[in-house]
């Protein structure tokens, strides 16, 4: 049975695509992590402790990790960030995010949105995209930086670069709406689909909703329902009225044709 500690990595992983060079390397540290988090055991912890006190980064980073999840150690959240702001000061990319995510959302103290912004910068300046893909976050709610559109556009760019699925169908909403950017729905539909070809259930749904508006492509019913059908599939409630309501205006060989695609798209993406 996998960890809790690599079932959450194994979450950011799947955030963090290959398509460039330091995705790559962020993947293979992540995995290497998570297999030395795995293996640590309370006979190996001394040793672990007395590394990190002398300031090895990964040991440091390990420890932090160990406290977090409660592995071979008691679960100490405040412990855990000590040892990740040791790591993360001494240049540790997942240290430096992982306290982003815990000034976030106030574990181990309070929340603090200034501060979980200041390591998500530093994180994302290294090239991790799921810090990336926050930060944006962080400047399109103006949550502990100023509201900035024009920046969350920079931050979900460099994100979706990397084929991080929900940086891209932020990117799609800000073309859509046109903050920070020129806005543009052929841009959003172009954005929305990467993300959408990916699983990502939400962004299914906004292709839906623009072929049926015709918004960046030409109305098309038939191409609307059979991504309203795969969302719905995928898990995102809004498509399911649609995938009940929008057959009403169809041909029953259209809803066909749809439910015949939406079969074929999910055969070739298994979730």
């Amino acid at each position: 049975m996998p960890t809790l500690f690599l079932v959450r990595f194994a979450f950011i992983t799947s955030l963090i695509f290959s398509s460039a060079a330091q995705a790559d390397k962020h993947q293979d540290y992540i995995k290497e992590i998570g297999k030395s988090i795995e293996a640590l055991t309370e006979d190996k912890t001394p040793a672990l402790i007395k590394k990190a006190e002398a300031g090895d980064t990964k040991a440091e980073l390990l420890l932090g990790m160990a406290y977090f999840y409660g592995k071979a150690v008691k679960q100490d959240y405040r412990e855990a960030n000590k040892w990740f702001r040791k790591a993360a000061e001494h240049g540790d990319v997942v240290a430096q995010y992982q306290l982003g995510v815990d000034y976030a959302a106030g574990l181990g103290g309070e929340k603090d949105y200034t501060q979980a912004a200041k390591w998500y910068t530093k994180a994302s300046k290294q090239g991790f995209a799921e810090a990336q893909f926050r930060l944006g976050t962080h400047y399109k709610m103006g949550e502990g930086v100023p509201l900035d559109y024009p920046a969350a556009v920079k931050w979900f760019r460099k994100a979706a670069d990397q084929g991080h699925a929900e940086a891209q169908w932020s990117l799609g909403i800000m073309y859509q709406g046109g903050g920070g950017v020129t806005q543009s729905d052929a841009e959003a539909l172009k954005w929305y689909r990467k993300a959408a070809e990916q699983g990502f259930a939400r962004a299914q749904y906004f292709v839906a909703t623009m072929y049926q508006n015709g918004r960046g492509v030409p109305a098309d019913l038939t191409t609307a329902y059979m991504w309203f059908k795969i969302a719905q599939l995928s898990g995102e409630p809004s498509a399911e009225r649609f995938v009940v309501e929008l057959p009403l205006k169809m041909a029953p060989e259209d809803v066909e044709t749809g439910d015949k695609k939406a079969a074929e798209w999910l055969k070739q993406h298994p979730q």
